[in-house]
């Protein structure tokens, strides 16, 4: 009798420890699953946050806006959007922002009023008419010191001097875009440059070269 329980007795320690060690790995299963799962969600937040992050781009904007300063914005987005957000101020000459042109990140966007316009166009010797606030010059040749300006080496006193309706703060311009985007490819390139619309280029494009 008493063998017959021993056996029964190690049957049934037997059956505890298979019960046991299964018991043990299927836990052991479903935590590496939940681990697993974790991690992959883990890991496509990252993608999606690095995602985000690089949609956007920051923009500096000052001059004749309400709040000059540091703007996020999506990728894409154009010259208007940026100022929009900051604030135009009565007076901005707008039309010279060149509002549709796309923005670059880091890139500082210079809102000038209207009177800043025409005081560069009387320093340029381009006396404005009496019934406008937006002068472009009268001339589209090239000026009395001789050949085209090479816009990949003139300095901002060059600039300045030298192309009607461009004053120092758009020459200076001129020279910051080379500097942080390499030379101008083409004369087209210049109306990348924040001040630089279609009107101005065209007064522009027959006295400049990238030679």
């Amino acid at each position: 009798m008493f063998n017959i329980d021993r056996r029964y007795l190690l049957a049934a320690l037997l059956l505890v420890a298979v019960i046991v060690f299964s018991a043990g790995a299927k836990y052991g299963e479903m935590k590496q699953t939940d681990m697993t799962k974790e991690s992959l969600v883990t890991e496509a937040d990252t993608e999606k946050k690095a995602t985000v992050a690089g949609d956007e781009i920051q923009v500096y904007v000052c001059g004749e806006v309400e709040k000059p300063g540091l703007y996020k914005l999506a990728a894409g987005a154009r010259v208007y959007d940026a100022l929009k957000l900051a604030g135009i101020l009565p007076g901005a000459a707008l039309d010279y922002a060149q509002p549709a042109r796309p923005l670059q990140d880091g890139e500082t966007v210079e809102l000038l009023s209207e009177a800043e316009i025409v005081e560069q166009a009387i320093g340029n010797n381009n006396t404005p008419a009496a019934d406008t606030v937006s002068v472009m010059p009268a001339s589209s040749q090239p000026s009395a010191t001789g050949g085209l300006v090479n816009i990949n080496t003139a300095t901002v006193q060059e600039l300045d001097e030298r192309l009607p309706g461009v004053g120092p703060a758009i020459a200076q311009r001129i020279v910051d875009y080379r500097e942080s985007n390499g030379s101008y490819a083409k004369i087209e390139d210049i109306q990348n440059v924040s001040g630089i619309g279609d009107k101005k280029y065209a007064d522009l494009k027959d006295l400049i070269s990238v030679r």
